[in-house]
């Protein structure tokens, strides 16, 4: 996977702010019901999935639990989420259908045509060479299998300075695409008609929602964890995602795309 270099991004801080917004196991708003939308329209009982930047393994549980894939593999390039996701899989009794694996930047060292199903939720941004990614996914697939992804990318108002801010808040790297330039890469990659489906308005309420929480029930016990600063902080990036979100500086898409099956 052509990744940045990995540096152990994600804080024990940013692990924690994660689970009391958004859930035990979710590094990104939605939760289950999220992951529920986005392969409603493509079967995953029975199938070979790939989860692509797995971070804390949560949909993974969800993809075998309640959507009832045959097997789940995880990766990611940071090896405190890999070891957290394959406990959690563990704890809940389903490391025998779900396991994770620590990659580094480069192609995935796994065999042609060995899933069914490609899956990925705001992960693809941390990825410099998308193009080398997408045609890395289109050979793990077996022909007829599905690309699935939610993803931050540059929205029609791409203004910099917001998003540079966002993301010196977040303490996170990012490397954004436009729509265009994402279905582009796709189609570049062997993918014919991938299929797109704007989610920025429903992903400024998640972060407004946030905002509600912090200022209000949440601020408590947040402010006992971390302290007055780190809360106001927190808040801030809030605000801050919610900003990029509703000024057009970023979006949030879900793009599908199928390989082609031999009788296409």
């Amino acid at each position: 996977m052509s990744t940045t270099a990995h540096t152990g991004q994600y804080t024990e801080e940013i692990l924690l702010r994660s689970k009391l917004l958004w859930g035990e196991g979710f590094l990104s708003p939605g939760g289950p019901d999220e992951v529920a939308e986005l392969v409603k329209e493509v079967e995953i009982a029975g199938r070979d999935v790939l989860d692509i930047g797995s971070g804390l393994g949560g949909i993974d549980l969800l993809l075998a639990r309640e959507h009832r894939a045959r097997r789940v593999l995880g990766v990611d390039v940071e090896p405190e989420l890999v070891e957290r996701a394959a406990a959690e899989a563990v704890r809940a009794g389903l490391e025998d259908r779900v396991r994770y694996r620590l990659v580094e930047p480069g192609p995935l060292e796994l065999d042609p045509g060995s899933f069914d199903v490609v899956f990925s939720k705001d992960s693809i941004n941390h990825v410099d060479d998308k193009a080398a990614l997408f045609s890395d996914l289109h050979r793990v697939l077996r022909d007829g299998g599905w690309f699935v992804s939610c993803d931050w990318l540059r929205g029609p108002n791409p203004d910099q300075s917001v998003v540079r801010g966002l993301y010196r808040l977040l303490g996170l790297e990012a490397s954004f695409d436009s729509l265009p330039e994402r279905v582009d890469a796709l189609r570049g990659a062997g993918f014919p008609d991938p299929l797109t489906r704007d989610r920025t308005s429903r992903f400024a309420g998640f972060f407004q929602d946030d905002c509600i929480r912090l200022a209000g029930p949440l601020k408590d016990q947040i402010v006992a964890l971390v302290g007055e600063e780190r809360h106001r902080a927190w808040l801030e990036i809030r605000r801050a995602m919610h900003r990029a979100m509703t000024t057009a500086a970023l979006a949030v898409h879900f793009v599908r795309a199928r390989k082609p099956a031999p009788l296409d």
